[in-house]
């Protein structure tokens, strides 16, 4: 065998001697290879199971941090949002109250003009209508009249 551990051949042949040591050199350094092999990646697996196991820690943190700011601004919305709502309260009934006081007012102008504009307006609108009746009035009463004079003179009177 030389320094390395590996044997010299005799003559360019090797034993079956030196055959299975080399067999058996090659087969302790698989096994070593696949020892650290195995050992590389068992690291690398805990390792990764190390980083999400952090990270799951990380990201419950986080989420309950948001659920707290959302549970937070979700309070102040609700308070101002009722708030609001108070405030669109009283301005409505403020506004129902101007506007009855309006109605109020309008009613009361349209009622001092009635009467001045409820016989001139009324006779300027239904001057026809009214014509018509005083026509058909004076013409009744003329046919009353004819008629009652022709009873009285066949009466002889």
């Amino acid at each position: 065998m030389d320094e390395d551990g590996l044997p010299v051949p005799v003559n360019g042949q090797l034993s079956v001697s030196d055959v299975m040591g080399l067999v058996r050199l090659f087969n302790d350094s698989l096994l070593a290879m696949e020892a650290r092999l195995g050992a590389k990646m068992d690291d690398n697996s805990q390792a990764a199971s190390d980083r999400w196991i952090k990270h799951d820690r990380d990201s419950e943190r986080v989420l309950a941090d948001i659920e707290k700011r959302f549970n937070k601004m979700e309070t102040e919305l609700c308070k101002q949002t009722a708030d609001i709502a108070a405030d669109l309260k009283t301005h409505i009934a403020i506004a129902d109250a101007h506007w009855q006081k309006e109605h109020d007012e309008e009613i009361a102008f349209d009622a001092r003009l009635t009467p001045v504009k409820g016989a001139v307006g009324y006779l300027r609108h239904n001057w026809k209508n009214i014509l018509l009746a005083v026509v058909t009035i004076l013409a009744i009463l003329g046919f009353s009249v004819s008629t009652f004079r022709n009873i009285l003179s066949g009466l002889g009177v």
